[in-house]
């Protein structure tokens, strides 16, 4: 077998690998995939109407940014709304074939095999050892802040931003346009699935091509330019008639209407939840959830970065001198957008300190920390950086050992950290529509629905409710409702 077969043969066994773990993660949700919903939280039924409205509305060649089926009889446009457009696209493909509830599980399942084998080929290009990389795709698949979003498929889908790192690095090293078109590619999948995810993938790798300009232009290839612009075109093409829309109304209307603006120091992340044990863990979990009650928001949101993570860190940093330079950047990328992740102030365990300022208040004018809303959002990089930064601390501790030894504690230290991780049971929930509803699909005449009582929570799930019965209702749920929206 050549040298090539083999490492094809070694990465599909990791992915393998990470599908398995993916499988076993997401019980029983496997067990029941047509007939039960993965998620536990109002939101995820925002996205089930996302599904259902895209194609409604193209099917009536009616543009999907503006309905009258929410807020009747005025209606809202949907600029803003939270679509994630590459799940839906993959759900309507689904669906035929398994059942609109198995499909959308799907769309949820398959983030954590390929945000695995993602961050495993990107670790790989960054240490240079398998072993390691391995480690590095068990800690961003399951980092607990991913399993925080498993009722937002915008956020969850985290899948893409490794694999256009690895192409941007590549394309940047080899100037291969083959390389830029894939950076390009990733980086339109990233978006698609969610803004927020474009925005903070595009941070990331702005801040490595900044990097990687000052401190190793010299390696950088002579096509490496013809590679980055084809890049850039590639996500200006596959992204740009879906943001066109977005970008002209945050252009015309820059306040954007939005009820977050102005409240960074309530969507920041405590400095305690970083330290905490894994809010989601079914043995000690419960000894994070008073502490996770003291928090002003996301109280179920952990943002736990994992003590054998953390000790891997101090122990990168006392090796660091055996490290690459390349280390350098992940560690400092894990530092910066952790200090953005707790917003403008610090706040310890509930408690705000407004006079202690942090370097949120310096960048967060600015459009594109300003367009994510919510700083706790960092963490989405955080992992990825935490991720990184192990790999490298784990390679150096590998390479001072023997060949057998070194693969065996690359798999106690993969088994340690899956430990702490995991999250069991995956929840579900019963895709349940009342028969009324179901009725009322049925009934002759144009009519719209009044459904009570109505609440921020409830409207979510009457947006399910619509996806059967097809009516417009006078309520409903958008991420930046704008003034009057419930004034009927």
């Amino acid at each position: 077998m050549t040298g090539k077969s083999r490492d094809r043969w070694l990465d599909l066994l990791a992915l393998v690998a990470y599908t398995l773990l993916a499988l076993a993660y997401a019980w029983p949700l496997i067990a029941r995939f047509g007939a039960r919903l993965a998620g536990d939280g109002f939101d995820m039924y925002v996205f089930q109407w996302g599904n259902w409205w895209i194609p409604h509305a193209l099917c009536q060649g009616q543009s999907p940014y503006h309905t009258r089926m929410l807020f009747y009889p005025q209606g809202v446009n949907l600029y803003f709304l939270s679509f994630s457009w590459l799940n839906t696209f993959v759900w309507w493909l689904l669906r035929g074939l398994m059942g609109n509830v198995a499909a959308y599980n799907f769309t949820v399942w398959w983030s954590w095999p390929l945000t695995g084998f993602g961050a495993y080929l990107l670790a790989r290009e960054v240490t240079g050892d398998r072993r390691a990389a391995f480690v590095a795709g068990i800690v961003y698949a399951f980092y607990p802040y991913h399993f925080a979003q498993r009722n937002h498929t915008n956020l969850l889908s985290v899948q893409w931003i490794p694999f256009a790192l690895l192409f941007l690095m590549r394309a940047v090293r080899r100037g291969r346009a083959r390389d830029g078109f894939l950076a390009g590619l990733f980086f339109a999948c990233a978006g698609l699935s969610g803004w927020h995810l474009l925005t903070l993938s595009g941070m990331l790798g702005g801040l490595w091509l900044l990097h990687t300009w000052l401190t190793e232009r010299h390696e950088w290839a002579g096509t490496s330019w013809r590679a980055l612009l084809v890049m850039v075109i590639t996500v200006g093409l596959l992204t740009g008639p879906f943001l066109a829309p977005l970008a002209w109304e945050q252009f015309v209307n820059p306040a954007g209407q939005n009820h977050y603006l102005g409240k960074e120091g309530e969507t920041q992340t405590d400095l305690v939840a970083c330290v905490l044990p894994n809010l989601y863990h079914p043995l000690w979990g419960r000894l994070a959830a008073p502490v996770h009650q003291r928090f002003l928001r996301n109280k179920d949101h952990a943002v736990s970065l994992g003590y054998l993570p953390l000790a891997l860190i101090g122990y990168g940093l006392l090796r660091w001198r055996a490290n690459t330079r390349r280390g350098w950047f992940w560690f400092g990328g894990l530092l910066a957008f952790w200090l953005l992740a707790l917003g403008p102030f610090l706040r310890i365990n509930g408690v705000p300190y407004p006079q202690i300022s942090l370097p949120y208040r310096l960048v967060g004018w600015s459009l594109p920390v300003r367009s994510l809303r919510n700083p706790g959002r960092f963490n989405i990089i955080v992992g990825l950086c935490l991720a990184m930064v192990v790999g490298v601390a784990v390679r150096d501790l590998l390479r001072r050992l023997p060949v057998r030894q070194a693969g065996l504690v690359a798999v106690v230290l993969s088994a340690l950290v899956l430990l702490e991780y995991w999250a069991w049971p995956f929840p579900t929930t019963q895709p349940g529509v009342p028969d009324f509803y179901r009725q009322l699909a049925i009934e002759p005449g144009d009519f719209a629905i009044v459904d009570l009582p109505i609440t921020r929570d409830l409207s979510k799930v009457y947006m399910y409710y619509q996806t059967v019965h097809g009516r417009p209702t006078v309520t409903g749920y958008v991420s930046r409702p704008p003034e009057g929206a419930y004034d009927f």
